[in-house]
């Protein structure tokens, strides 16, 4: 299921996780360079910021177990 995390620009939970894994995002800041999230009410920034700190932490597992194989 999609959740949106950014309504006023309509940006979601997949679109930013997506991100995250193709573009290496670590930041808001690297996230804000693809898409306008946060550029009106900014509401969204605190949640988006805990998606890219879950997404990095399953990047991480992902290429340590790759790493031990």
């Amino acid at each position: 299921m999609k959740m949106y995390i950014c309504l006023c620009n309509r940006i979601s939970d997949k679109t930013i996780k997506t991100l995250v894994r193709d573009n290496r995002i670590t930041s808001i800041s690297g996230l804000k360079k693809c898409v306008s999230i946060g550029s009106h009410c900014g509401k969204c920034l605190p949640q988006a910021t805990e998606l890219i700190k879950t997404e990095q932490i399953k990047l991480a597992a992902v290429t340590e177990i790759e790493t031990v194989q």
